[in-house]
């Protein structure tokens, strides 16, 4: 059998890691190998699963930067991928991972910060998966590298009562689900000690008990302290409020403000705190007028509004840009749109006049908006990203057009996945 036959076994050096976190090592013919789990620098014996991917057997000589994972469900949870890797090197390999690909396009900053990165037991949104099994419920994350579903007890990334509330959740599920292989995703928030809740599953003639369901909403609510339950048919559909006992809220740039059920949330407080530190940072010492771009609920829109900015917050999410506005009307020098700035980016003649714009997409970047506003000439512009790849095809825009990349601030709210946020200053 060839080394790199599928299931035949080789042992290799790691050169490096690749931008998820996996190892590559090469075998004696030099084709590259991707294996999870391993570090630069170890000599490994691995198991073939194809021609480019190998599965870890043993390490035979382990790297002074191998630590011991924290969590019981690492090596089959997919959403850690980094936990076996020691503190300096992992900080080394986010700081890479985003000058790397800024390397390639062709982009580099003058001043480099972080990363910053969250501490365990902060994260304070998940996505919970489960599947009704029989009479029980399978409650966790994928698999790594399947669709799998791993049966989570505890996880070490999560708020604490986030956590805790586990148990009652898969007993929950257990009840409102009634025909088996039943899929269903949660997304649970935690601010200011209360919890919000999103479950996403069909709704069908089959599915649909209104009775028991309320009845096991409420008591559930009440045993657990939920503030708000709802629940959706779909994804990109309109959540439908079972029960609101008291008021949940996040706090944006000192300002209460309700999101929708399942709206988007920094990961953690600590990291939303970095990027907004960021953000005005670059504006420190400046008034006028500002557009905060993908605006959400108002991340950036409130601490700009009480930095004394005229502030200008578009937004996609038609729900999201209603709690902002209804959060900010102690705000006249507030101005909003719903508007997809993917298909309908600002013209350069809306941009003129601005002073800083603000841009914070989703993880697929901001291209159509970043090609228009790199010919702009609006003074400063803040790239807000969750993606180094499109961050920096987006700064290969800005930087073409005669902008600095002045600052660049790293900012990790996802402890040991490959993810990694990062916020640009650009400057003419």
């Amino acid at each position: 059998m060839a080394i790199s036959s599928p299931m035949s076994h080789i042992e290799i050096t790691i050169d490096e890691l690749g931008a998820r976190g996996d190892g590559i090592g090469r075998l004696p013919d030099g084709a590259r190998i991707f294996v999870e789990g391993v570090l630069p620098g170890e000599r490994i014996q691995a198991r073939m699963l194809d021609k480019e991917r190998a599965m870890l057997v043993s390490v035979v000589t382990p790297s002074a930067d191998r630590v011991a994972p924290t969590c019981p469900h690492f090596n089959v949870c997919g959403g850690c991928a980094l936990q076996h890797v020691g503190s300096s090197a992992y900080a080394d390999f986010k700081k890479k991972a985003v000058l790397h690909a800024l390397e390639r396009a062709g982009v580099t900053p003058a001043a480099v910060e972080g990363p910053i990165v969250s501490a365990p037991g902060t994260r304070r949104r998940a996505t919970f998966a489960a599947v009704k099994t029989g009479k029980k419920v399978v409650l966790g994350f994928n698999e790594r590298g399947s669709m799998k579903l791993v049966e989570i007890q505890s996880c070490v990334v999560l708020h604490p009562r986030i956590v805790k509330l586990l148990p009652g959740l898969r007993d929950l599920m257990a009840k409102v689900m009634k025909v088996d292989k039943q899929k269903a995703d949660i997304t649970v928030t935690e601010s200011n000690g209360a919890l919000d809740i999103l479950i996403t599953s069909p709704l069908t003639k089959e599915t649909w008990m209104p009775f028991p369901m309320l009845e096991a909403f409420k008591d559930f609510a009440e045993a657990q302290d939920i503030a708000r339950l709802s629940w959706r048919p779909a994804v990109r559909t309109d959540a439908e409020l079972i029960l609101e006992r008291k008021p949940f809220y996040v706090m944006l740039g000192g300002v209460p403000v309700v999101p929708p059920a399942g709206s988007f949330l920094q990961a953690t407080e600590d990291g939303e705190a970095a990027l907004v530190r960021a953000v005005m940072d670059a504006v420190a010492g400046m008034k006028g007028k500002a557009a905060d771009l993908y605006a959400g609920c108002g991340t950036f829109t409130f601490p700009l509004l009480r930095a004394g900015f005229d502030v200008y917050a578009v937004e996609g999410y038609k729900a999201a840009l209603e709690s902002l506005l209804t959060a900010g009307r102690a705000f006249p020098r507030l101005k909003t749109s719903v508007r997809d700035l993917a298909k309908e980016p600002l013209s350069a003649k809306e941009l003129a006049g601005f002073d800083v714009i603000v841009v914070d997409p989703p993880r697929e970047g901001a291209a159509p908006q970043m090609k228009v506003l790199a010919g702009s000439g609006v003074p400063l512009v803040v790239s807000v990203s969750c993606s180094a790849a499109s961050f920096a095809r987006d700064a290969a825009y800005l930087t073409g057009n005669g902008y600095r990349l002045k600052t660049l601030t790293i900012v990790d709210q996802f402890l040991w996945a490959h993810h990694v946020e990062m916020v640009g200053v650009f400057a003419l």
